[in-house]
Order: C-alpha cells, then structure tokens, then sequence
C-alpha cells in the first residue's frame, strides 16, 4: 500500500518523527490512565480467544451463559473479542464468514437485555508486510457486508500503530465506509498508547473521529472526555455520542477523473493528502467545516460545494466539477436533530426508481421521483431509522441511523421562570410622540405576573396576561403624555411568581433598546432617494413584504412622526399614516418645509396608444394609487394638497375614461376619482414630469382569437422564478424551483410562439437576477401581458402528502379575471385546487402596466404533486392549460 502524508494534519507532524520517534514512542509507553475520572457506564468483555466461531448448538449456548451472567453484573455494555474474528476481518478470506452468524446471534442476545454491544477488531493480525490495495479492498469488503447486514453498535479498536501512516489509513478507510452505512457506530480504543500515538489520539478524541478511550486495565471503564458534553459521573451508552455529523464523512469514486497513474489525492481543506485505493475510491474524514470540499488530483483542482448534497456524502465525481450517485445507494432526504421530544419522526428518504424499498423492515411507497418515507412511532430511547433499497439485480443499498425520543415526565421538572427572547417586543429602539402609546410585550412562564419598568424614574406598569397552553403572553400599552420629551428611557421586563408557584420568585431582563419622546415639530422631514421606495401601511411581518401603499418616486418629500429602528412613520394625513425604511430615505436639514399647493384643473385626452391625464403637481408631495374595478374607478390620493378646482378639461375622444371627478377628503387629502367606461383594461402608469402628474391608461392590443394565430398582435413577458444562485423552494426528492420554472416557461415560449405570440423571456437561462431587474425588464418592454412562472412549497417540512395543489396569484385586482381564467384550466389537470389568491405581493407581479398573474404550478413540498412536476409531459400540459386560460382570458377582453 502506498504510503501518504498523514490522515489529519496532526500527521504532517509526526511523520517528520517516524524514523526515530516511532522507536522512542513504543519505550515510553502510558503506564496510567490518561484521566483519573470514569463516566458511570459498565463494559463487560466477552472473550472467545482462540476459539473456531462455527454455527452450533455449544458456540450458542456458551454465548448466552456469558451473556446472562454478564447481565446479572448490570454492565451497559458488551465487547465480543475474538482472535479468529479479527483475523478473518483483517485478512483477504473468501470464506462465507460463518462466524458473522455468531456475531447475529451475540449481538441480538445482547440487544435483547438491555446491552450495547461493540465489536472487537485487533490490528496485531493485520499482516502489514503482506499489505497491498488488493488486501485492503478485500479488507474493506468484510467490514462492509459486516456493516450492512448485523445489528451491533460500534467498533473497539486495538493493536494500531496511530503513528504509521499505513495503519492511520486503513483505519480511516474502515471507519469511513462503515459510517457512510451506519453513522451512529461507535469508534474506541484502549487509553494506552505511546507517545507519538498519545498525539493523535488525542486529536482524534478532540475532533471526534474516535469517541472515547476504554481503559481496560480498569474495570473497561469509559475514561471522562472533556469534549463530550455530559458530566463526568454520568452515563453516557445509549444516547446518540457522535460528535462528528454525516457531513464529515466523505467517499468519491474517481474513476470519471483520473486513470491508475494517480495514485493520491491532496485533500486541500485538511492539508493532506491520502491514497486512492484499488476501486479508485477516495475515503476521507473532515475534522472541520463541510460546506466545501477542495481536492487537487493530478494538475487539476475541484472545489465542489455541498449545498445540494444528501447524506451519505459517497459520490461518483464527474469531469464537470460535479457529483453524482453511482450503484445503488439511498439516502435520507431531510437532516433531524439526533434528540428529540416529539414522539413521531417522518423519515423521508430516496434512491434509484424502480426500487423495492423498506423503511425499518416495513415496505413502502416508492415514486417516481425516487423518494420514499415512513411516519415512525418513537419509544423512549434510542430509536432505529434504517431505509433500504433493492434494485432490480437484488443488490441492496442500506443507510441506518437513530434518533434519540426523550419525554419530559413534568411532575419531575421544577417550574421555572422565564422570558422567551425570541418573543419580546420591541426588538429595536423607537421614538414617539407624547400623544401616542407605547407597546411593550412578552412571552414567558404562564401564569404569572408581568411588568414593564421604565428608567429614569423606575415607573412600573403591570402587563395584562393571556395564558395559553404552553406559556403567557404578557402585554401592556403606556401612554406617554406625560413622559419627559428628549430623554432616553431604559426598558426592563419584570416577570414575578404569582403564588411562588416557581423555583425563583423574580427574574429581570433589561433590554437593549430604548424609548425616547419627542414632540412631533422635532422629527425630521425626509426625501425619497430612489424611484421604487417602498410606502407601507404597517410594520407587518408578512412574508413578502408589509402591506405596500406606493411605490414612491425619488425626490418625493415626508414629514416623519415617529421611529421603530430603522422604520420611520410618515404623517400623510390626520387620520392617515404610513412606514417607510431608512434605506429608501435621507434627512432633510431642520430648516425644510414641508411641501404643499393649490391644485388646478385635471385635463384629461387620448393619444395614439392611450387615454391620458395631466394631473398638476407643483410639489413633491406623497401620493398613492387605488385600483377598483368592482366600481370601475381608479383612485389618486394627493397628501398636501388642496383644491382651487372648479372644472375638469375632458375631450370626447377618450376610449376607456368615463369622466374624472375630485373629493376633498380631509384638509390634507386631495382624492381624484378616474372613472371608467370598463374594467377591462390592459393597464397603466403614473409618473411625475417636470410639474405635472401624467397618468395613462393604454389601450388593447389587435388580435382576433378566431385567426389560425390567436396570438398574433400579443407579447407575452414570462418570468422563470428565481435563478442562478437563488434556487427556490427544493422539493423532497432535490428537485430544484428554479430548473422546472425555466423548462415550464420555454414549453410556454414554444407553445406561445406557434400560436402568433411575440415573446420576452426575462430569464432565458440560469443566472442570477434580482427582482427590480426582472421587473424593469418587463416593465420597459411593450408587453401586453405578465405570467411569472414558480412552483409552490408549504411547512412542516416533515409532512411529505401536506399541502397541494394548483394556484394562480394576482396583485392588482384588476388582473383578477387572468387569474381565474388560467386557474379554471389548470385544475382540469390531475392536481387539487389550491385557489386563486389575491393582493399578492411579489415585486414581478406587483405591477398595474399590463396583466400580469403569477402560476404556482404546484408542490414541490408535496410528494405526489414534485412526481408530476418531474415529469415533462406534465409539464407539457401544464403549459397547454395556461394557453387555454389565456385565451378564454383574450376572449373575456373583447367581449
């Protein structure tokens, strides 16, 4: 075997010493226990020497003699040794391993009372001047099948030379391929080594490769490791001690990217470099970050990102710096925390399709998108998670793992206080007027006794309780008129036992925001600093955005009246406000006035492509735009203005306006009411120019639906959602939003194209775009109609047959009829209706220039609707169903 530089990089160290720190290292060897403290746990030894491990009636009973007695000794666990076991495991035998079956037998035994059970490997009968890569795939082979077909729970290792370079590797070989089947397996070894040893089995303990030393001259005690977070007098056998995740342990096949004359790897992230075996397999462990791994094979370096990687981490590495499963495999879909509370655990798992497939010994469902999964039932404990997949030769891939269920028994745990961080609001500093109320609330210990002290002056305010079912929430509003203006006020949560009910009687938590007042002539004026500046009408958290009034043009001037964090409330009118971010926003000098006019008349006429409106607008002040097509108007609110009107200039050539009148709603609010001849309208505009207000609504496009191109005379922009570095929602099986939204938008492009239509792709490939650029795309095109084209996805994550379905989506309601048209069609095809949604808030659909809709075309966290979305000719009729819609929708128009 050939030798390579080190398996950590603690190897690079001593290998500069194997000449003659070797030699030292076995004179100075350990002639006491590394650490004088033991965890609780109990190891007993059951020990066959020499013995022939065959089948029979005596081997049998003998094991369970020693396995009863063991077990009157109320140990935790049991270590098989066998010299004639490791002998076969450590050499090239053929031989059916008959003594496996022992090794069933003796593992099931123990399993069954109570006992953990580890597998003794000695490498004192490893035969290193035999070693060659043919011996070590032999070797590899036994450990594998030992791995994949017996139920036991981890490894004692004894008799290696850490500090040889060749022991070093095929340990880390063993240990790698065994984990990329079973990664809760246990690694140990005996606490004796010499000095060179003494190194890196300390690393190895540090970074978690071996879990723990067994002193065997001891009583087989577990020597205390400071790096496994459990006290040193407690028990640590049966809870989940891998340290170390999944991640960290890593095979490729490197037969697309190299040929026998590569004979090692440098792994670039460890700083080493390691052999490639005879399959031309690379196994490796990472002691440190996983999000990349950098290889160098030859003159060639791979820096491969794990982002999309599933555990196992065992893959084929292709030429194109990518990774591929190869053979049969499986895999879990959805990483879970390896301790739990919940009793059920959804495990979601994929492999090749066709396959058979069983979860826990349990057939199950395989799609076709490869994903299988099992709702499984936890008991206190230690819990098994194994998935196996049978292809169509009766190979079998398995992938096990465990989960450990803990459940909280209340009447032994003491009721504490406590206030939930994540819950508290404010989370920002705010300033406030004096005629205004200040809101301060809290999640924590139910039913109790809250209070909000603010400091100077420690006024104390009791909260109001709404108790639920797990916790309190505690609130309360204080009015601030009476409040010292300019001052910083601090702000602490008090929460007090009600009945002394708890173990604490009291506990603070002092903020790390504050309150200020001021009057509101102090807060500052502000100036829009871009076009597009989002005008809200609250601070909602709703998931794309708060509920937006406007979307500003620079230059427009605020009076600001109150600041949460980086949120400044905007006075628009007496009984009218909105919020507005910094980043939108600047300062203007104390000095400013705020800006204000007489209005004159509205005149409004027609051009060759649209009805217009001038509208004066002789300051910068804030507007805002309503649709409503149930009343067949459209809204402008003027904020600042007040009318000197005594007429409307209307021409009589106009083609959608009906006439426009105006309200004087507060001594603020200037209202003007476009009223329209239809609401079928093919959108428009309003833009400041110079001092006027040009508001257009465009006229249709020419098209006749009963021409063999009904679509002539039509451009239709489609917006493929997300790209580039911006996935999307990933469906169970890995399936990506981003891939399936552009296949789904060229079928469209295809089918468009045919039918007449002139198209704009705004995204015609995978590549990054933000939403402004996508939008300012299609807003700048002369585009007759919008469809954004996503894939939809819904939590719990663990719920895999949950929310389903099809769904179109509109912003303004005037596109309402496009959603519902497309909508009708596409739940002709076999998906649920998910409905159509409305005031949608998406910046590439939020847009009044032209009808424009959004597609969710289904689930991708759904099982059954990611099979379909997988599938082209799905796919195909999905976009046939939209160009049905579209055209019902093109008919609607001119009728």
């Amino acid at each position: 075997m050939k030798k390579y530089i080190g398996c950590l990089s603690l190897i690079m160290i001593i290998a500069t010493a194997c000449s003659t720190g070797v030699d030292v290292a076995k004179k100075e060897i350990a002639t006491k226990p590394i650490n004088s403290q033991y965890f609780k746990d109990k190891i007993s030894v059951l020990d066959f020497g020499n013995e022939n491990l065959i089948v029979s009636d005596l081997t049998k009973n003998k094991i369970t003699n020693e396995i009863l007695t063991l077990s009157k000794q109320n140990p935790d666990a049991v270590i098989f040794k066998s010299t004639t076991f490791s002998k076969l495991m450590l050499t090239s035998s053929n031989s059916e391993f008959i003594s496996q079956d022992i090794i069933k037998y003796a593992s099931e035994l123990a399993h069954s009372n109570g006992l953990e059970f580890f597998i003794a490997i000695d490498f004192n009968y490893l035969d290193r001047l035999a070693a060659s890569p043919a011996l070590t795939a032999s070797i590899k082979n036994n450990f594998n099948r030992l791995v994949k077909n017996y139920e036991f729970d981890g490894f004692y290792f004894y008799g290696i030379d850490f500090s040889s370079k060749d022991d070093n590797n095929l340990f880390e070989d063993i240990i790698v391929e065994s984990v990329l089947v079973k990664p809760f397996l246990i690694v140990t070894t005996p606490n004796k080594f010499g000095v060179a040893n003494r190194m890196l089995v300390d690393k190895y303990l540090e970074t978690g490769i071996i879990d723990f030393l067994i002193d065997d001259e001891f009583d087989n005690s577990i020597n205390y490791n400071k790096d496994i977070n459990f006290d040193a007098d407690a028990k640590i056998l049966n809870k989940y001690l891998k340290r170390l995740s999944p991640e960290h342990f890593i095979s490729f096949n490197l037969s697309e990217v190299t040929d026998k004359n590569i004979t090692e790897v440098d792994i670039l992230n460890e700083n080493r470099t390691k052999n490639i075996d005879a399959d031309m397999k690379l196994n490796f462990i990472l002691s440190g970050n996983t999000d990349t791994v950098n290889l160098k094979i030859g003159n060639r370096n791979y820096k491969l990102s794990t982002s999309d990687w599933a555990i196992p981490y065992n893959y084929l590495l292709n030429k194109d710096n990518t990774v591929s499963r190869y053979g049969n495999w499986v895999e879990f879909r959805r990483p879970f925390a390896k301790n739990t509370r919940n009793d059920i655990y959804n495990l979601l798992c994929k492999t090749k399709y066709p396959s058979k497939v069983f979860i826990n010994d349990d057939s199950v469902k395989i799609y076709k998108t490869g994903i299988f999964f099992k709702k499984i039932k936890l008991k206190e404990g230690l819990n098994k998670l194994r998935a196996e997949a049978i292809a169509g030769n009766s190979d079998t891939a398995v992938y096990e793992d465990r989960i450990l269920f803990q459940q909280k028994d209340p009447s032994t745990i003491g009721l504490k206080l406590s206030i939930n961080d994540n819950s508290i609001e404010p989370a920002e500093s705010i300033t406030l007027t004096p005629e205004d109320f200040f809101t301060v609330s809290f999640n924590g210990t139910k039913s109790q006794v809250g209070f909000v002290e603010l400091t100077p002056g420690n006024i104390s305010f009791e909260c109001q309780r709404k108790d639920f079912s797990g916790s309190s929430n505690y609130e309360v509003q204080i009015p601030l008129k009476n409040f010292t203006k300019n001052q910083k006020y601090s702000i602490k949560l008090v929460l007090k036992s009600s009945e002394n009910n708890t173990d604490q009687t009291t506990i603070e938590k002092v903020l790390g925001c504050n309150l200020f007042v001021k009057d509101e002539t102090d807060f500052p004026l502000l100036t829009t600093t871009q076009d597009n500046s989002l005008l809200t009408f609250t601070l909602a958290p709703i998931r794309l955005g708060a509920p937006i009034r406007n979307e500003l043009p620079k230059n427009v001037v605020l009076k600001s009246n109150g600041i949460f964090g980086d949120n400044y409330r905007v006075h628009l009118s007496d009984t009218e406000e909105g919020y507005i971010n910094r980043e939108f926003v600047q300062e203007l000098p104390n000095s400013s006035v705020m800006p204000g006019y007489f209005i004159n008349p509205i005149s409004c006429y027609s051009s060759a492509s649209a009805d217009i409106i001038k509208i004066p607008y002789l300051e910068n002040v804030p507007y805002e735009i309503y649709p409503d097509p149930e009343q067949k108007r459209i809204i402008i609110n003027l904020y600042g203005v007040r009318t000197s009107s005594t007429w409307m200039i209307h021409r009589n050539n106009l083609r959608f306006i009906e006439n426009v009148t105006w309200q004087q709603t507060t001594k603020e609010t200037y209202k003007i009411y476009i009223n329209l001849k239809t609401s079928k309208i093919w959108g428009y505009d309003i833009k400041p120019y110079g001092k006027e207000l040009i508001f257009r609504i465009k006229y249709p496009p020419t098209y006749n639906v009963e021409n063999n191109l009904p679509l002539k005379g039509i451009k239709i922009s489609l917006e493929a959602g997300h790209g580039g570095s911006n996935i999307g929602a990933v469906g169970l099986s890995g399936l990506k939003e981003k891939e399936i939204n552009l296949k789904l938008c060229k079928m469209l492009e295809s089918l468009f194209k045919e039918q007449g239509a002139e198209i704009l792709q705004v995204r015609d490939s995978d590549k990054d775009m933000t939403l402004t650029a996508k939008r300012d795309t299609v807003t700048n095109s002369d585009a007759n109609i919008h469809l954004s084209i996503h894939a939809n996805s819904s939590e719990p994550s663990n719920e895999f047959l949950g929310a389903s379905g099809t769904c179109t989506f509109y912003h303004n309601p005037f596109w309402a009829k496009l959603a519902e048209k497309v909508f009708n069609k596409l739940i002709e095809l076999d998906v649920k209706p998910f409905g159509v949604v409305g005031s949608f808030n998406y910046r590439v659909t939020r847009m009044s220039d032209m009808p424009s809709i959004l597609v969710e075309q289904a689930f991708l966290s759904n099982a059954e609707d990611e099979e379909k979305l997988n599938d082209d000719n799905f796919r195909q009729h999905m976009a046939e169903k939209i160009y049905e819609g579209l055209i019902d929708y093109l008919k609607y128009m001119k009728d």
